[in-house]
């Protein structure tokens, strides 16, 4: 089920813009990227509850056998 609603998309933006990245660099070919860290176990247990029904698309090639493993598990 796509994030009609934006739920996700909300739950994210609100967790990135109340905390500074871990980490961020810019890639050569203008990609940037950004980490955090989440530590909070109830924040967790929310994303996981709003993703029960949905599809997971990784892409991000060659992570994505370890962690469709991961997700399995």
């Amino acid at each position: 089920m796509p994030d009609a609603e934006g739920d996700l998309h909300a739950m994210l933006e609100a967790y990135t813009q109340s905390r500074r990245p871990v980490a961020e660099f810019d890639e050569p070919h203008g990609v940037s990227s950004r980490f955090w860290s989440v530590p909070d176990a109830a924040w967790c247990g929310e994303l996981s509850a709003l993703m029960t029904d949905r599809k997971v698309l990784i892409a991000d090639g060659h992570h994505r056998y370890e962690t469709a493993l991961a997700y399995r598990d």
